[in-house]
């Protein structure tokens, strides 16, 4: 009898242990994605996009990347009602922002097309 005690015991404590270990599911999240471009409409490779949240205080950088040969970027974010600032920037042209309103798991399409820093 006391065997069949000591055997449950342990096997209520194995399935508490097992439901802890379970994953929780993961959030769904979103893409901000698009190019960039300098004029007359050829893509610029190897400019600088950074992602902000429009919202935070010290304006922290969430995510840099470069663009493709394509000049094409891509940010996943949490598909959370949010604003984010994006910037596009590459040496030689002037940087530009543009907000991304993400409700939902809609896509947000970004098109910058930066143009030539002037000398002074």
């Amino acid at each position: 009898m006391k065997s069949i005690k000591v055997f449950l015991y342990f096997a209520v404590l194995a399935s508490l242990c097992a439901a802890g270990d379970k994953k929780k599911p993961e959030e769904p999240d979103t893409v901000i994605a698009g190019s960039v471009f300098h004029d007359p409409g050829y893509a610029l490779p190897e400019a600088t996009v950074t992602l902000v949240r429009r919202d935070d205080p010290k304006h922290k950088k969430i995510a840099q990347q470069y663009t493709t040969y394509r000049g094409e970027f891509a940010f996943h974010v949490p598909a959370t009602q949010a604003v984010y600032v994006v910037k596009a920037s590459a040496k030689g042209y002037r940087s530009e922002e543009k907000e991304a309103s993400v409700a939902g798991l809609d896509r947000v399409d970004l098109t910058f097309t930066l143009e030539p820093e002037t000398k002074k």
